[in-house]
């Protein structure tokens, strides 16, 4: 998957702009379930899903031990859909509050 696009932009040059084509970040819906409850939904380019998924996970401290990358279940599309089919309880009273920017998120928890 290309995490880029080419658009035509305008480059200023002191008092002048300069129409040029350049690079711009491609950023997809990335939504994260446990065993199909959604828990994570964000904005991110669309390269090395599973380590940023077994780190938000874990830094966030939603899941703890061991998480299989080859259990989880990726489907791109428009959007990025990952689901995580776990044995272990995850914390359900936590929730997910987005910016209503782009969809990013923050976690109503006090930090160790």
């Amino acid at each position: 998957m290309v995490p880029y696009i080419k658009r035509e932009v305008l480059k200023r040059q002191a008092t002048s702009f300069e129409e040029i084509e350049d690079y711009i970040a491609k950023e997809k819906r990335l939504k994260v379930s446990i065993n199909g409850k959604e828990v994570i939904s964000l904005y991110c380019t669309p390269l090395m899903i599973k380590e940023l998924v077994i780190g938000l996970l874990l830094t966030e401290k939603i899941l703890k031990g061991k998480i299989s990358p080859e259990d989880m279940r990726i489907v791109y599309g428009e959007e990025i859909t990952v689901d995580i089919p776990i044995a272990e309880n995850i914390l359900t009273k936590e929730t997910v509050t987005t910016s209503r920017c782009l969809g990013g998120f923050t976690f109503n928890k006090k930090r160790d």
